[in-house]
């Protein structure tokens, strides 16, 4: 299950409600619940996963069972840049 946010600030504000309950960064390597930099489904969204353990702070959330990624081209230099001048 995923959490889905419009808003990349309230996707924010919820991760740091997360941790605060959870206790990180924890001391031991963990630092936060999710990534602070996720990407957009193809709906234009934020989603975080959803853990049972903390299902309980989702309940203001819209909930779904799965979310969808754009696909990425790997053609697109700008995503994998090379410099020409690398392999002299």
């Amino acid at each position: 299950m995923f959490a889905q946010f419009d808003s990349i600030e309230a996707y924010l504000a919820k991760n740091d409600e997360i941790n605060v309950f959870l206790g990180y960064p924890d001391g031991r390597g963990t630092e936060r619940y999710a990534t602070d930099n996720p990407t957009k489904t193809i709906e234009g969204k934020y989603a975080m996963p959803v853990s049972e353990r903390i299902a309980h702070l989702f309940d203001d959330c819209e909930i779904v069972e799965s979310v969808e990624y754009p696909e990425i081209d790997d053609e697109d230099e700008s995503l994998n840049p090379i410099n020409e001048n690398d392999n002299e």
